[in-house]
């Protein structure tokens, strides 16, 4: 495979560089439909911003857009620079107390160290029989009927039963969790700052925090063989998490951790559907899976912004940004950057070199990374296997979450038996 082509510096890329390009709201979000058609749509919209205006401003919102996979592993690899407490600028408290991926030096790395003594490497893998026993059930549920709902009936069920039990939910609450999940992932919103009066994602979040923080306070007076007794019994350097820590990061693990693997799993059926050279591949050579799972992070990452705000006054590809700035960088764009990436837009099961950012870079590097790993590999093992015959709904309508940050498939029809072996 031949490397990367070198980038092409436009006249419109050198003046973009005299700074930066002044987009409007309507300008920008315009490549968000552009996702309904699997998002070929904005690999050509964001090949453009990179080699023209490789960061953006848009001005109705004083934000920062930044395109290239260089810029954008940067914002993840410096909190000197560019900052995780997003709060400095936004008024969201709500979702930053105990929430990891918000916090930065010295909090972050004190808060990892204790989350990494309950959430350890050996608790992912200790879960690998209990995934395949969930897989084997869902799929055992669906797999005599010739039409389903692949992510309402599959893909969605396995990573919320699965966290739910890691926290020690028991299964009469999944119910809730699910419904809690939902009000918060699929709002009709397009700003982030449409979310904070959201009613029904500020109830739910309110709802889940109170119900994990009774379960905090539970595993304090009774602790229990689960990931919440584990966080609030965690210590380093005769320091603990407070409960409201706890319930911080139980609930970003819930939200983050159940919807990467679900939205993983669609855009991963999705992608097979459009190559079926792939398609074939894979199930042929079930060894494949692996690499499968890493392209598809790569050419349809389930989360989309890398988010951060200035510390100080810092140039970007040549474009000055004033401290105090609000950034968001587009992962999906970062990994079809062609001065990384071999052919980009090509999905290719096959690409050895895959430095994808779709779980982040850096010190704020995906924890349930590993989970969601072993979720998606282990479903879709078994999957290749029990269903070789399962296949797309013919001209079926694939919606995707209405969630801006979030990209897959929020249900995906099915059919087995009409062409005998495809998804």
């Amino acid at each position: 495979m031949s490397g990367p082509a070198p980038r092409t510096t436009t006249t419109a890329a050198r003046a973009a560089t005299e700074g930066g390009h002044e987009v409007s709201a309507d300008e920008m979000l315009a490549a968000r439909p552009a996702l309904w058609d699997g998002g070929h749509e904005f690999f050509a919209w964001a090949r453009r911003m990179r080699a023209e205006h490789p960061v953006a401003h848009e001005t109705t919102t004083n934000t920062w857009h930044l395109f290239r996979h260089e810029d954008i592993r940067r914002i993840l690899s410096d909190p000197s620079t560019f900052s995780a407490e997003l709060d400095r600028v936004m008024p969201i408290e709500t979702f930053t107390r105990g929430n990891i991926a918000t916090m930065d030096p010295p909090q972050h790395p004190r808060m990892r160290k204790l989350v990494n003594q309950a959430f350890t490497a050996r608790t992912v893998q200790d879960l690998g029989e209990r995934i395949r026993a969930v897989s084997d059930e869902l799929l055992g549920h669906v797999e005599r009927r010739t039409e389903f709902d692949l992510v309402s009936e599959v893909t969605y069920q396995l990573p919320i039963i699965i966290i739910a039990e890691l926290l020690g939910v028991p299964a009469g609450d999944r119910e809730l969790f699910r419904s809690w999940v939902d009000d918060m992932l699929d709002p009709p919103y397009d700003q982030l700052t449409d979310l904070l009066d959201n009613e029904a994602v500020m109830n739910a979040r309110r709802a889940l925090d109170d119900y994990l923080l009774e379960k905090a306070h539970q595993r304090r007076r009774e602790p229990r063989q689960d990931l919440i007794s584990r966080l609030v019994s965690a210590e380093v350097d005769g320091e603990r998490l407070a409960d409201e820590d706890v319930v911080g990061f139980a609930s970003f693990l819930l939200l983050a951790g159940s919807l990467t693997t679900t939205v993983l799993l669609g855009n991963t059926m999705r992608s097979l559907a459009e190559n079926p050279r792939a398609d074939l591949r894979v199930r042929e050579d079930p060894a494949l899976v692996p690499q499968l799972v890493e392209e598809v992070l790569r050419y349809r990452p389930s989360f989309l912004p890398a988010r951060r705000v200035t510390l100080h006054d810092v140039v970007v590809s040549g474009v000055e940004i004033p401290a105090n700035s609000f950034l968001t960088g587009s992962i999906m764009s970062a990994n079809h950057d062609e001065e990384v990436f071999a052919q980009p837009d090509r999905f290719d099961i096959h690409r050895t070199d895959n430095p994808h950012l779709a779980f982040g870079h850096g010190g704020h590097f995906c924890l349930g990374a590993p989970l969601a790993r072993l979720e998606s590999r282990t479903l879709l093992e078994m999957l290749f296997t029990r269903m070789p015959d399962l296949e797309l709904a013919a001209d079926s309508t694939i919606p995707i979450y209405g969630n801006p940050d979030v990209f897959g498939p929020k249900r995906l029809p099915v059919t087995r038996g009409r062409r005998g072996g495809r998804v």
